[in-house]
């Protein structure tokens, strides 16, 4: 069994028009939506073998502010193709995590998790499934879990969506 968690990053701030789009820190309201949902991820045992996380500054400081209240840090990879590549591009990436990893967190973007949770859903838990097409915003949490030993096995097999959290319901 394989437990996939996604979160997108929590809230940016737009107060730096200048700066890029992946240069986008969060805002004062994402800051506190990090710590909420990684307190969360703590009392609901949810803390992952590997985090893969996109290079883009507000991903960053989500993920930061995530561990901020975990009580180890496990390894991180930052990479820039989980930046806006789409759904088809992170699901490729899974693919090639380490089977060893159990556990593992996405931290990325809409609409990209947001396709990619949706694709990956079977129809199983169809209201939660249809909640997360409707809506997923920003520093939401989705936990699909796989029959599966091999994460490659993500590229062709859907799962069970179990769970799906927002930052504002946890306050």
């Amino acid at each position: 069994m394989k437990t996939l968690i996604l979160l997108r990053h929590a809230k940016s701030s737009w107060d730096h028009t200048e700066l890029a789009d992946h240069d986008r820190p969060l805002g004062p309201r994402g800051e506190r939506a990090s710590l909420v949902m990684g307190r969360y991820m703590v009392q609901s045992n949810l803390l992952p073998d590997l985090i893969l996380c996109s290079s883009a500054q507000r991903a960053m400081d989500t993920c930061t502010l995530v561990l901020t209240q975990w009580p180890q840090t496990p390894p991180i990879e930052y990479d820039r193709d989980l930046y806006l590549s789409g759904e088809r591009a992170i699901r490729r990436r899974i693919g090639a995590v380490d089977n060893a990893v159990e556990r593992l967190l996405v931290i990325g973007h809409n609409p990209d998790l947001q396709n990619l949770t949706v694709a990956l859903a079977a129809g199983v838990n169809a209201p939660l499934k249809r909640e997360a097409r409707e809506h997923f915003p920003t520093g939401s949490l989705a936990i699909v879990r796989f029959p599966i030993d091999d994460w490659y096995k993500v590229l062709s097999t859907q799962g069970t969506l179990c769970e799906l959290t927002a930052p504002r319901s946890l306050v």
